[in-house]
C-alpha cells in the first residue's frame, strides 16, 4: 500500500496526468482483451509513463528494501517522520492470541518477557488485546497470569533489536 500511495503523491508533484488508478485501469485493459498482465507489463508502463525514477522505486520495492513515505503520500494533513523502535516481539511461541485460559509456551530465556517475570506454563487470567500495543513503538503490555489463585500482573516491552521505522504525525500547518 505504501508503495502505490509513493508513487500516486510522486505522479502529482510531477503533474502526471496520471494516477495509480489510471495505471491500474490500463492493466485492466490489458486483461479484458485477453493478456494477464505481468510484473514486466507495470514495469514497462512505469517506464513508459512516470519514466526511471518510477521503475526504480518499484524494484526497490520488489528488493524488499524500506520505503520512506513521499511527501503528501496520504495528502497534505499528515506526514512522517523517522522513529527508531525495535521488532515486536511477545517473547514466547504460543498462544498466538492471547486468549483467556491459554498457557504460555515456548518462553525465550532472557527475553523482555522472561525478565519480567513471565514463566512457561502461565495461565492467561483474561484476554489481552494486541493491537494497540503491536501499533504503538513505546507502549508495553501487560499479562495477567493466573498462579493458583492469585492474578499476577506480567508488564514488559514487547520489543527487541533496533530498526528504523516512520511514525504518522500531523504535518505542520501552512499560513
Amino acid at each position: 500500500m505504501l508503495y502505490f500511495a509513493n508513487l500516486d503523491a510522486r505522479l502529482r508533484q510531477a503533474g502526471s496526468p496520471h494516477t495509480v488508478l489510471s495505471f491500474a485501469n490500463e492493466l485492466l485493459t490489458m486483461q479484458r482483451a485477453g493478456h494477464a498482465p505481468t510484473a514486466q507489463d507495470w514495469v514497462a508502463l512505469l517506464r513508459r509513463e512516470a519514466g526511471e525514477a518510477a521503475v526504480a522505486d518499484w524494484q526497490a520495492m520488489v528488493d524488499g528494501q524500506l520505503l520512506r513515505p513521499a511527501p503528501g503520500a496520504f495528502g497534505p494533513a499528515v506526514t512522517s517522520q523517522p522513529v527508531q523502535t525495535g521488532f515486536f516481539d511477545l517473547g514466547f511461541a504460543e498462544p498466538v492470541a492471547l486468549q483467556k485460559g491459554k498457557r504460555i509456551k515456548g518462553l525465550v530465556a532472557g527475553s523482555p518477557a522472561a525478565l519480567a517475570g513471565l514463566r512457561e506454563g502461565d495461565e492467561l487470567a483474561e484476554a489481552v488485546n494486541l493491537i494497540p500495543v503491536y501499533g504503538s513503538f513505546t507502549q508495553a503490555i501487560t499479562l495477567p497470569v493466573r498462579r493458583g489463585t492469585a492474578v499476577v500482573p506480567i508488564t514488559y516491552q514487547p520489543r527487541t533489536g533496533q530498526a528504523e521505522a516512520w511514525e504518522w504525525v500531523a504535518a505542520p500547518s501552512k499560513p
